[in-house]
């Protein structure tokens, strides 16, 4: 049976976390009682694009002294690696480089590896893979296994997590079929669920993703995340819409953060709530008591700052509390009653800004940097 992992996975696409908000966030991960990080930034080019070359010695150094900060707030770390661009399938040479990289971080104290192959064509694009495999996913199965088994031969504690090029939606398809079929069952397989980022995430999606792959899913859950078509958004709401059936027919949860280390804070506070009592979870209580933890000397206006940031994949409308606020204003001037209107706009504006004031002298420093944007 696999651990259950549940923490983040810092896979978004922009600018990666510093080391220093690495170290932060795996010291909160102890703090709230998970269990994982994976390194995996999108636009670090060593990850992806150039995944062939090897780190220089300063950032090697800098993550064996990361992963000994997590060793000592005991979350485990994986390095993950995304060759989906330029793998080779059939080739030894590939699978040697690959595994020579994931080498080095075994040294360093890696136990945990992730092979990511998401966001590429549906298709094989090597002449030489497409003489030797049916399809995509038949060479893809037997290039995981390779791995597994050479990881295996390296150290028997080691594990691999991968990320499926398709990896949302309906679990029933090719992908699934020669996955269950030919994989070994002791990797995980990471699933967003319904969608990419999605709303809600039911019971009956893991188990048809268990009926559909052979495995249980380990859920990448795109929240807070706020990549991509989503970088005007400050996703610092509720996490809601997991079941509370989910932990017990899953391999565990791992938030995407936001590029803001920090305010991310928010969600993985939330994520420990419900993990620690899914049945009696409510997103309301977490959202809050998560707030007064991570702006304490300014909570209260935080989280009435919070309401004016709730649009996010969990909650796609416009905010509650533009109506709130415009409505009887509107209502104001509709019956001709424009001074009444513009007094009762002037009380908000006024509460508005003692709100922005009080974050900002009172909100720790580095969360202010990150959302100064948006307040």
């Amino acid at each position: 049976m696999l651990k259950k992992l549940f923490g983040v996975v810092e896979g978004f696409y922009g600018f990666p976390w510093s080391m220093a908000d690495r170290k932060e966030i795996i010291t909160f991960l102890g703090k709230k009682n998970l269990n994982t990080y994976i390194y995996a930034p999108k636009d670090d080019p060593l990850h992806r694009f150039k995944w062939k070359k090897s780190y220089d010695k300063d950032f090697i150094e800098k993550f064996r002294i990361l992963i000994n900060h997590s060793i000592n707030n005991n979350i485990s770390i994986s390095y993950a690696i995304s060759p989906g661009q330029s793998i080779k399938y059939s080739s030894e040479e590939d699978a040697n480089t690959l595994i020579n990289k994931f080498s080095l971080f075994h040294d360093l104290g890696v136990r945990i590896f992730s092979l990511f192959l998401d966001d590429i064509p549906e298709k094989l694009t090597n002449a030489d893979d497409s003489k030797k495999f049916e399809n995509l996913f038949k060479a893809q199965s037997y290039f995981i296994n390779e791995i597994n088994l050479k990881l295996k031969k390296i150290d028997k504690s080691n594990s691999l997590i991968i990320c499926p090029t398709i990896y949302r939606g309906n679990p029933f398809n090719y992908e699934s079929k020669a996955f269950k079929e030919e994989l070994n069952k002791d990797i995980y397989i990471f699933w967003t669920g319904p969608e990419v980022c999605s709303k809600n995430i039911p019971v009956s999606d893991a188990l048809d993703f268990t009926d559909g792959f052979g495995v249980e899913p380990l859920y990448w859950d795109n929240f807070p995340v706020n990549d991509a078509t989503m970088v005007s958004e400050l996703h610092i709401g509720e996490y809601k819409g997991r079941d509370s059936e989910l932990l017990n027919c899953s391999n565990g949860i791992l938030l995407n953060p936001m590029n803001q280390a920090h305010a991310s804070k928010i969600a993985i506070s939330q994520l420990s709530d419900y993990i620690k009592d899914p049945v009696n979870y409510n997103p309301k209580v977490s959202h809050k008591r998560a707030i007064e933890e991570i702006a304490p000397k300014c909570s209260k206006s935080f989280y009435a700052f919070s309401k004016f940031c709730t649009e996010s994949p969990l909650d796609n409308k416009r905010p509650v509390i533009y109506e709130k606020i415009m409505t009887p204003v509107i209502k104001e001037f509709e019956s001709g009653n424009i001074i009444s209107g513009l007094k009762l706009l002037n009380k908000n504006i006024i509460e508005i800004d003692k709100m922005v004031t009080d974050i900002t002298k009172n909100c720790d420093e580095r969360l202010l940097k990150e959302i100064k944007n948006w307040l």
